[in-house]
């Protein structure tokens, strides 16, 4: 196989493997840090951040593919997670 189809294969992979990946983590950070900020009902609050999880998982998976380069890709998933995880903490610190 050809180097340059190797590496494309390989930028492929990654680019798989972060968008299910980061994107379930992100989806799951995104949902909970909805439900903890959110006031309301409990139902409310489930429905709500299980809207906004499906949002970020596709968001995720649109940026994994749509980045120009691998390294802005991760970067740009693992912020939001981290940033995410950070105000769940947060939050439930202040609570």
């Amino acid at each position: 196989m050809p180097r340059t189809r190797l590496r494309d294969a390989s930028s492929v992979a990654q680019r798989l493997v972060a968008a299910v990946a980061s994107g379930y983590g992100l989806a799951v950070l995104s949902g909970v840090l909805a439900g903890e900020l959110l006031a309301g009902g409990r139902f409310d609050t489930a429905m709500i951040g299980l809207l906004v999880s499906f949002l970020a998982y596709a968001a995720a998976i649109v940026w994994a593919f749509a980045a120009r380069r691998l390294w802005t890709m991760w970067v740009g998933l693992a912020l939001p997670a981290l940033l995410s995880a950070g105000l769940i903490l947060l939050a439930r610190s202040v609570a």
